[in-house]
C-alpha cells in the first residue's frame, strides 16, 4: 500500500508542469540576492569601467528594469496563452494523453522556468533601486544580468 502511494506520489511530482520553474524561480532569487550582494560590496570610489556594465544613474535603471520587466511579462503572456490555445485544440483532436505529455516535456518546463525566472530576477533588482540614490549606490552589475537575461530570453523565444 505504501509503495503504490509513494509510486503515485512520484508520478504527480514527475509529470508536474511547475516543479522545475519553481526551482528555477528560487535559482533565480538567490541569483538576485547574491548579485546585489556583489554590487554592494564595491566602494563609493568604485567607477563603472566595464563597456558592458551599465553605467546610468538610479532612474535610467529604474527605467530600464521596468521597461523589460513589462517586455518580459507582455512576451510571457503571449507565449503561454498561444501554447495553451494551441494545447487545447491539438487536446480536443488527439485526445487528453497529448497533455500528460506536454506536462512532462521539460523543453515546455525549462521555457516556463526561464520566463518565471526572469521576471522574479528583475522584480527584484527593481525593488531596491531607489530613485534619489547616489550614482554609486545603483546595482550596475545586477541591472546589466538583468538586461542579458532579457536579450537571452528574447533569443531564446524566436
Amino acid at each position: 500500500m505504501l509503495k503504490n502511494r509513494l509510486v503515485a506520489t512520484w508520478d504527480q511530482v514527475r509529470t508536474s508542469l511547475w516543479l522545475l520553474p519553481l526551482l528555477m524561480v528560487v535559482a533565480g532569487v538567490g541569483l538576485a540576492w547574491a548579485m546585489l550582494a556583489v554590487d554592494a560590496g564595491r566602494g563609493a570610489e568604485d567607477e563603472v569601467q566595464a563597456w558592458w556594465m551599465n553605467a546610468g544613474g538610479p532612474q535610467d535603471a529604474r527605467d530600464l528594469l521596468s521597461t523589460l520587466l513589462t517586455g518580459v511579462i507582455s512576451m510571457a503572456a503571449m507565449v503561454f496563452s498561444a501554447t495553451v490555445v494551441a494545447l487545447t485544440l491539438a487536446a480536443n483532436q488527439y485526445g487528453p494523453r497529448l497533455v500528460r505529455v506536454f506536462r512532462t516535456d521539460l523543453t515546455t518546463q525549462v521555457a516556463i522556468g526561464t520566463f518565471a525566472t526572469t521576471i522574479v530576477y528583475l522584480v527584484l533588482v527593481l525593488r531596491m533601486i531607489r530613485g534619489d540614490a547616489a550614482f554609486h549606490e545603483v546595482p550596475h552589475a545586477s541591472v546589466s544580468l538583468g538586461t542579458a537575461l532579457e536579450r537571452n530570453l528574447t533569443i531564446q523565444s524566436r
